[in-house]
């Protein structure tokens, strides 16, 4: 869930925007890799580095509501642990086709070389390559968002991971967040009411109620679902 349905753009943050925003430098040792990307915006991967706890645990509690500047998860503990998709609660009414592709092709095409990179199996980490001009990007991965509320765990982004971790019967690292100061900006849902779509309906049947007020803004911390 890191896009509002509507206005969807994919963002490029200068690096020393990004550690500003999260106080906390991300590699003194790659300075020439100066903007951030998403992970889909990187066309060949050069260096892959597992991402510290103390980065990770920063960008997640920098999280902001969109346009202001209260954080969901500030006070929030947060952990790292795998989950079986299958008993989440869910937002997104769908999973879209041509977002699983992409997916595949990412993880395919873009790190060849690699070992243990499976969907299920990647931690949190930093990749640093290029993207479709030949710049010297880097890209944050996080794997799929759990918040912990009442009604149980609910999946707020990494909805086609987790998907795509269900199929094959397979479960997945997630980050999980407990007791979020701000309620979660959907309906929640059972899993097996998720539909499995070619085209992407329209916008307003994306979520159940969605409330744009309570929208948690990833991208600001250069997290892409």
């Amino acid at each position: 869930m890191s896009k509002i349905p509507r206005n969807i753009t994919k963002f490029r943050i200068p690096r020393e925007k990004l550690e500003d925003r999260i106080d906390l430098r991300i590699n003194s040792g790659k300075k020439k890799y100066r903007t951030i990307v998403p992970l889909r915006s990187i066309v060949e991967a050069r260096e892959i580095t597992l991402m510290r706890e103390k980065l990770l645990k920063k960008l997640i509690s920098s999280v902001p509501i969109k346009g202001t500047e209260i954080k969901p998860y500030e006070n929030s503990p947060i952990d790292l642990y795998r989950i079986q998709p299958r008993g989440l609660h869910v937002g997104q009414t769908f999973v879209y086709q041509g977002k699983i592709n992409t997916i595949l092709s990412n993880l395919g095409l873009r790190f060849r070389g690699y070992s243990n990179l499976g969907v299920s199996e990647m931690m949190p980490s930093v990749v640093f390559g290029r993207d479709n001009k030949g710049e010297k990007v880097l890209a944050l991965y996080v794997p799929p968002i759990v918040e912990h509320h009442r009604e149980g765990p609910i999946l707020l982004d990494g909805l086609h991971r987790c998907f795509l971790c269900e199929t094959v019967g397979a479960s997945t690292l997630a980050i999980h967040i407990i007791n979020p100061s701000e309620d979660i900006p959907f309906d929640p849902f059972r899993w097996e009411e998720i539909q499995y779509a070619q085209e992407k309906p329209k916008q307003k049947k994306w979520y159940r109620n969605l409330n744009s007020k309570l929208f948690r803004d990833l991208n600001y911390v250069a997290i892409d679902g």
